[in-house]
């Protein structure tokens, strides 16, 4: 399967993909850091409907919550992160945008949709999904 993708070849396709939606996965990944527990890495991979992503390193802070076991970003993080993806959508060819689809584990706190809601252009619409929890807390 390496071998086919490196030679130009697409193993998947997102089959329900809408033409016009980024469709973009957000993971974190605490950091070993013994200073600072809570300190994450997020990142965002972006999955374009003809099977390209592309993956992006955000940045580290006190994402991580071991009260309850949750990660959430500060405003200003999340607006860098998702402007970040936006642009690299568009440069990408991207079809012209008309929804911004995040998928995450935990659901968003209001800061952090501030901050996506921020980066989003407008008339564009910002809709997610979220295992077993709500999008919004």
């Amino acid at each position: 399967m390496a071998g086919f993708y490196k030679v130009g070849g697409k193993p998947w396709r997102l089959h329900t993909a809408r033409p016009g939606v980024c469709y973009i996965g957000i993971a974190y990944r605490l950091t070993q850091s013994t200073k600072k527990p809570n300190t994450a890495c997020c990142a965002a991979q972006l999955f374009l409907d003809d099977g390209d992503g592309v993956v992006f390193k955000g940045e580290y802070g006190p994402w991580y919550s071991p009260k309850t076991g949750e990660f959430h970003l500060e405003t200003s993080a999340a607006q860098k992160l998702l402007s970040g993806v936006l642009e690299t959508y568009t440069s990408l060819g991207g079809r012209p945008l008309t929804e911004v689809f995040l998928h995450c584990r935990s659901g968003l706190h209001q800061d952090e949709l501030a901050g996506f809601r921020a980066a989003c252009p407008r008339r564009v619409r910002l809709s997610g999904f979220v295992l077993d929890e709500p999008l919004v807390h």
